[in-house]
């Protein structure tokens, strides 16, 4: 892809960790931050298949210092043994530069 484009979803990306930031202790699940990014106009004119885009929003998230985790989702139900396991995007703590996409 071109430059617009990761420039662009690194933006979306950046957008949503300062949004995450206060509450969700600081991280988003990687379905939840591929939607986001796919909402920007220019992006979605691409028609990129959903996983080929996850994988895409993974990689740019890993460019700007974000790390990825897989844990437990803890939305959806109070038991343990049946929560399902998510691939969070955890944002780092402080602001992702905004010079580095």
């Amino acid at each position: 892809m071109d430059d617009e484009f990761k420039r662009r979803m690194g933006l979306r990306i950046r957008q949503m960790q300062r949004a995450r930031r206060r509450k969700n202790f600081g991280r988003s699940s990687l379905e939840s931050t591929t939607k986001w990014v796919m909402r920007d106009r220019y992006i979605a004119k691409f028609d990129i298949p959903f996983d080929t885009m996850t994988e895409m929003v993974a990689s740019c998230a890993l460019d700007l210092g974000c790390e990825l985790d897989i844990d437990t989702d803890r939305r959806y139900t109070r038991d343990i043994d049946s929560r399902p396991m998510v691939t969070w995007v955890v944002f780092p703590d402080e602001d992702l530069n905004l010079d580095r996409v």
